[in-house]
């Protein structure tokens, strides 16, 4: 059999003769080639041109970001900045408040000293006035024999103050005064008799400050006399600093 005579070999002829089929036709092996050529290029063709876009498509976006490059960083600083303005906002609010409530606190002394004029009895003398953190301690004298009673009305008027607990107001201690004058009754001075003194009691108190004391007064600080504390309180109300 000559070369390439196997491929005019037509095996089932007479099958397609009983069937009534007709003979397919031949098909060139070259037009073969070239369809399959022609595929296989469109598919390497189509691949390279996808890598050409994307080796493209990265240079823009490599060029974009370069140009973007100054902008996002002045971006970022600008975002600092803002942070760390809003953080110094919120530590100057919070110094403010705290600020606010530290004046509005404050136990003003002529406020204080008012409350004791207005709370003291006859027959009671304060010698000195120590303050103790958030405790007022008051030294002084009372004229007997009616000392210790009016100690006891001294520090029942205090327990009702509203600038000391109820419970937090205690007698210390009490005690006669020692006296200088002489114990004969009488006493020479300058050729003049002068009467000795009267008996006194000391005694010392202590007075826990109310834990809303400043609160409560608030609202009495003209009455009480410290209208420089008055006139604070009211700029910080107007500001919003205090209820």
């Amino acid at each position: 059999m000559a070369t390439g005579a196997w491929l005019e070999l037509d095996l089932l002829r007479r099958r397609r003769e009983q069937l009534g089929l007709q003979a397919p036709t031949p098909v060139p092996a070259k037009a073969l080639l070239w369809k399959g050529g022609l595929i296989g290029g469109a598919f390497v063709v189509t691949a390279l041109l996808a890598c050409l876009g994307a080796v493209l498509y990265r240079g823009l976006l490599e060029q974009e970001q370069t140009r973007l490059k100054p902008i996002a960083a002045v971006f970022d600083q600008t975002q600092r900045d803002v942070e760390r303005t809003n953080s110094d906002v919120k530590k100057l609010e919070a110094a403010n408040a705290a600020l606010a409530q530290a004046i509005a606190g404050v136990r003003s002394g002529s406020a204080v000293l008012t409350e004791l004029s207005r709370v003291v009895p006859r027959g009671v003398q304060f010698t000195k006035l120590k303050l103790s953190g958030d405790e007022l301690n008051l030294f002084g004298v009372a004229n007997q024999p009616l000392g210790l009673a009016v100690i006891n009305a001294l520090e029942l008027s205090l327990r009702a103050s509203p600038f000391f607990q109820q419970d937090g107001v205690n007698l210390v201690k009490a005690q006669e005064a020692a006296s200088s004058g002489s114990s004969s009754g009488s006493a020479v001075a300058g050729g003049a008799a002068v009467a000795p003194l009267k008996p006194q009691l000391s005694f010392e108190l202590k007075a826990a400050f109310a834990s809303d004391a400043a609160k409560l007064t608030r609202n009495r600080l003209i009455e009480l006399g410290s209208n420089g504390l008055a006139l604070r309180v009211q700029l910080l109300r107007q500001e919003g600093l205090l209820p």
